[in-house]
């Protein structure tokens, strides 16, 4: 039987300096960067991404790169799928649930900010 196992593999960080709604930039290496602050089991808020019962039954696995744009308060203000898994139920469920999750603004962040995550789903065989 095939377990489902979803990893979290990397959590990029990319800060912008350009207008709050302009694309994602690589940051310099002295600019601070958002952080997660909520994450983890038993918090609702930012769980873990659902493997979709469609994609278990096709076997997809895949990594998806998605690009959010963070508020001061901490909140997701926009976001994009950056590079597709190539399995759209998969993007989508790491999308939501990572855009559910709230973020902790550098200290002196005087505007929103964009981020970068790779999420990697995985089958156990």
């Amino acid at each position: 039987m095939t377990r489902p196992s979803s990893t979290l593999l990397t959590l990029l960080l990319l800060a912008t300096t350009g207008a709050a709604l302009a694309a994602p930039a690589p940051a310099s290496s002295s600019d601070p960067l958002p952080t997660i602050t909520r994450r983890g089991p038993g918090d609702p808020s930012c769980a873990r991404p659902v493997y979709p019962q469609s994609s278990l039954r096709n076997n997809e696995q895949g990594r998806v790169v998605l690009s959010y744009l963070i508020g001061l308060d901490g909140s997701v203000l926009d976001g994009k799928i950056s590079r597709s898994s190539g399995h759209p139920e998969l993007d989508r469920a790491a999308y939501v649930a990572l855009s559910k999750c709230l973020y902790r603004m550098p200290d002196g962040a005087q505007e929103p900010r964009w981020m970068s995550a790779t999420y990697v789903w995985t089958l156990n065989q």
